[in-house]
């Protein structure tokens, strides 16, 4: 077996995370072993980086619409507790596609979605549709933003 061979398979055994033990009805006579290579895993963390960008789109999306084209139950939620649950979910996202496995607080994601909030609410007033650029609404991002990644960091387990 050549050295490159060794490096492959001892590459390919460091790559198995053990994931979880599942126990059917209670009890122990038949547990399956969930493995994840190196592979699976970067295809898991490719989902959440997809939902994440899909979310971000999303979000472009609804700030596109119209007043008119906006349903009538969201007029009688405040308008700052809707983006603070928008950029939370965003933060929470953020969390599950980049801050995994990190130590500290994710400040780039939490400054990307700052910037996103920036960003959207320029896209608002650039539109011109009965809508306009809050400074507030950016307030309600940005807090929103730093609880998802705080709950994220405090209850997501690594």
């Amino acid at each position: 077996m050549g050295s490159s061979e060794r490096v492959v398979k001892t590459a390919a055994v460091q790559n198995l995370i053990w994931v979880s033990l599942l126990k059917f009805g209670g009890s122990t006579q038949f547990p399956v072993l969930l493995i994840f290579t190196g592979l699976e895993k970067d295809m898991f963390m490719m989902k959440w980086k997809i939902g994440f960008f899909i979310y971000c789109g999303l979000v472009l999306y609804l700030s596109s619409l119209s007043p008119k084209e906006i349903p009538d139950a969201a007029f009688s939620i405040p308008d700052e507790a809707i983006h603070f649950v928008e950029y939370a979910l965003m933060g929470v996202l953020g969390w599950g596609a980049f801050g995994r496995g990190s130590s500290g607080f994710p400040w780039a994601i939490f400054a990307f979605c700052c910037c996103f909030g920036i960003a959207d609410e320029c896209f608002q007033d650039w539109l011109n549709r009965s809508r306009t650029a809050d400074v507030w609404d950016t307030a309600a991002d940005a807090i929103g933003a730093f609880a998802g990644l705080l709950l994220s960091m405090v209850f997501w387990k690594r």
